[in-house]
């Protein structure tokens, strides 16, 4: 082998990486099973690991700003293997399950998910594959956000980001009910919790015509309540119980017919 030939096995390692999953969709919580496949074509390599990381991006400032900057940071990771030979004509298969974070960003416009999965080689520079997934909101944000609509009349409207934290808007339109037409819209961030959703709140209230208020408020649903026996959302529950904060919130205590009723759900 000539000088060059060597050198560039040594600086362009001679193994190619594949990763292979079943789907690129997936919902917060959920789990990423795939499988990553090496082969060594002319010589053997050395590899001294093999790491999956799950990284978020997103960007802060104004778009079009000159402040603009992407942002990058570690959500999850997991140590694939370690010191390991690969030899030519072989093909080595390594299964993998990363579980993603129960409050993992949910993928827009500001806001994307990649799979980094990077094997680092003796003597030589690592190889890396980088694969996009698309982050769907879990099963109560999604029953939550369809509540919304259907029982209250509030369609979603915007979305915001400050750096990992996702802050959802929602308008009010032509179904909403006429106690809740002097809300302009709702604002709200999502957690999931173990055994239920929380919602944090800020409705901005139109009073008199020429004077705004932002009301800040809670509500914790748990999964029992927001899901039947037969795993489908309860609509109806969901709605009223956002709609009993809503009351709680923006009306006087002795003034509320919701206040110490609970759902009928």
């Amino acid at each position: 082998m000539s000088l060059w030939n060597n050198l560039k096995g040594k600086v362009f390692p001679d193994l190619s990486l594949d990763v292979r999953l079943p789907f690129l969709e997936y919902v917060q919580g959920g789990t990423v099973q795939g499988e990553v496949f090496l082969k060594a074509v002319r010589t053997s390599r050395r590899i001294k690991g093999i790491q999956l990381e799950l990284l978020e991006e997103w960007y802060e400032g104004e778009d079009g700003g000159k402040g603009r900057r992407r942002q990058r940071e570690s959500a999850a990771k997991m140590e694939l293997a370690r010191e390991v030979t690969v030899h030519p004509g072989e093909t080595m298969e390594l299964p993998f399950t990363l579980h993603l974070p129960l409050n993992l960003a949910i993928s827009s416009d500001h806001h994307r998910c990649f799979l980094r999965v990077q094997v680092v080689i003796a003597f030589a520079p690592d190889v890396t594959r980088m694969i996009e997934l698309t982050i769907k909101p879990s099963p109560a944000i999604t029953a939550v956000w369809e509540a919304l609509s259907w029982h209250l009349g509030f369609a979603s409207c915007g979305l915001t980001s400050t750096s990992r934290q996702q802050v959802f808007k929602f308008c009010s339109g032509p179904g909403t009910p006429a106690d809740f037409r002097h809300i302009e819209h709702i604002e709200m961030i999502f957690v999931n919790e173990e055994d239920g959703l929380r919602i944090h709140m800020k409705a901005k209230v139109d009073l008199l015509g020429n004077l705004d208020a932002d009301n800040y408020f809670t509500v914790a649903i748990p999964y029992q309540e927001m899901f039947r026996s037969d795993g489908t959302p309860a609509h109806q529950c969901i709605g009223e119980r956002i709609i009993r904060r809503l009351w709680d919130a923006l009306r006087p205590v002795d003034k509320s017919h919701l206040t110490g009723k609970e759902p009928s759900c």
